[in-house]
């Protein structure tokens, strides 16, 4: 019995894996597209269907039978709650000191250190150039951390204190939420993204298939920018046909420009940071905007920056600055006729960038993207370790189970 409960347990990984992989259309782990990430490691599915018939009841599937598929760390903690690197580089990123612990500064990456030995800090006097504040005025950590809690904002010992200069050292409370007192204000956002009624198999949506009296707002998804002009244009040309059935609809219906893949590498890798990097550049997209916007019948924008100053994703220095000028800017070229809504990334590792509270007075409201906050992408965030959080997917399976 223990021998056929492990082979149809193994059996049913196999047909798993080899779903995701019939599945899978590209080899991208992308927020926007979680669809396109990447299937289970193939199995060696005939090797699963002859396995030697003398597997003992104490052997483990684990144990040889399934090599490198659940092969992830688990992060290591001293009793201190340190972060250990004495089988490995940091899962951190940060350096490997001489004691075989983790950190930032001249205790780590001097004399001894193994790995990493570079590596600087998110914030503080360990960041780089010394001179990193926390984005969103969160807490700097005595090791050069932005966070929230204790230990960021107050410090687990008199040794080790927050960084004033470096960001706050208040631990803020969240706020009770009662009964009406949402943020919503009754606005039901939807976006829809207009490749799926030509690449999508089946269940192809169009745009007089939605129901709009179920929205207060839809985004036509998405807009492209020119990499040179730095005017707004269409995706592809087929979307013009569906922007006008768009308009149409009975809500007020804005145009979203970006998208996650839009700073893939590639032509427009680096646009946004481009195009807000001058007076004369985000003119351009501006101008262009209000006239694409007069010529299509939308009634606001909602930019989609994916991300600011993340240089993995097209963004530099001076991003978080430049955008709030592109913002300001826009609503002064508006006036009231054009609302303006932008996206907010939900971790930290990327909304420490976007200045809200610069830009909240020219806003109509931000879209907080909270599918983002947990998915497929985080498997290689090795200080995770193995587990598997709500509305888990095969995916998700995958990178949890030891």
């Amino acid at each position: 019995m223990a021998r056929f409960k492990t082979s149809a347990r193994l059996l049913g990984l196999a047909f798993v894996a080899l779903q995701g992989a019939l599945a899978a259309k590209a080899p991208d782990i992308t927020h926007q597209s979680p669809e396109n990430a990447p299937p289970i490691p193939y199995l060696n599915l005939m090797a699963l269907f002859t396995m030697p018939q003398n597997v003992s009841q104490d052997s483990s599937e684990e144990s040889g039978l399934l090599p490198n598929l659940f092969d992830k760390r688990q992060r290591e903690e001293d009793e201190n709650g340190g972060l250990l690197c004495k089988n490995g580089p940091c899962p951190d990123g940060s350096c490997c000191g001489p004691a075989g612990i983790c950190g930032y500064g001249k205790d780590f990456y001097g004399v001894g250190c193994s790995s990493n030995c570079d590596a600087v800090a998110m914030c503080g006097n360990f960041s780089d150039g010394g001179n990193t504040k926390c984005g969103m005025n969160l807490c700097c950590s005595w090791g050069g951390w932005c966070g929230t809690s204790e230990v960021h904002c107050i410090g687990p010992n008199k040794f080790t204190p927050c960084q004033e200069e470096f960001g706050s050292c208040e631990i803020i409370r969240p706020k009770t939420c009662g009964e009406g007192s949402g943020t919503t204000k009754g606005q039901t956002v939807g976006y829809y993204l207009a490749s799926n009624s030509r690449d999508r198999l089946c269940n192809r949506i169009f745009p007089k298939d939605i129901k709009a009296a179920d929205y207060t707002h839809l985004f036509f998804s998405f807009a492209s920018i020119d990499p040179k002009t730095f005017k707004i244009r269409p995706w592809d040309d087929a979307d013009i046909p569906l922007i006008n059935e768009f308009t149409a609809l009975d809500t007020n219906t804005w145009i979203a420009v970006g998208g996650y893949t839009f700073s893939d590498l590639g032509d427009t890798h680096t646009t946004w940071s481009d195009m807000c990097s001058t007076p004369q550049n985000r003119a351009a997209f501006i101008q262009s905007s209000a006239e694409f916007m007069a010529k299509y019948g939308f009634t606001g924008i909602d930019l989609d920056w994916e991300y600011p100053m993340e240089p993995k994703r097209g963004g530099s220095k001076g991003d978080t600055e430049n955008f709030a000028k592109l913002v300001k800017e826009m609503r002064v070229a508006y006036g009231t006729k054009y609302g303006i809504s932008l996206t907010l990334a939900p971790d930290y590792w990327y909304l420490r960038y976007f200045d809200a509270e610069a830009m909240q007075p020219y806003v109509d409201f931000f879209g907080f993207m909270a599918y983002d906050l947990h998915g497929s992408w985080d498997s290689d965030v090795q200080t995770l370790g193995y587990l598997v959080r709500g509305q888990a997917d095969v995916r998700e399976i995958y990178n949890g189970e030891p």
